[in-house]
């Protein structure tokens, strides 16, 4: 159950990182996450890459 909230929350977070300029650290706490450090474990886990570059490589069109 852990696992699916935490993909929601993920792609939650994904969707605000393609669509708004938030902070990450705002990100990660909108999305549920109380701790900012899990959820950048998570997220390069997940995607491979941060989320600060996950959201440059978007914004280049990768």
């Amino acid at each position: 159950m852990a696992d699916y909230i935490n993909e929601v929350r993920l792609q939650n977070a994904v969707l605000l990182l393609e669509t708004n300029n938030w902070q990450v650290n705002e990100i990660s706490e909108k999305v549920g996450f109380s701790s900012q450090s899990y959820f950048f474990k998570l997220f390069k886990k997940r995607f491979g890459t941060t989320p600060k570059d996950y959201r440059i490589k978007k914004s280049m069109g990768m």
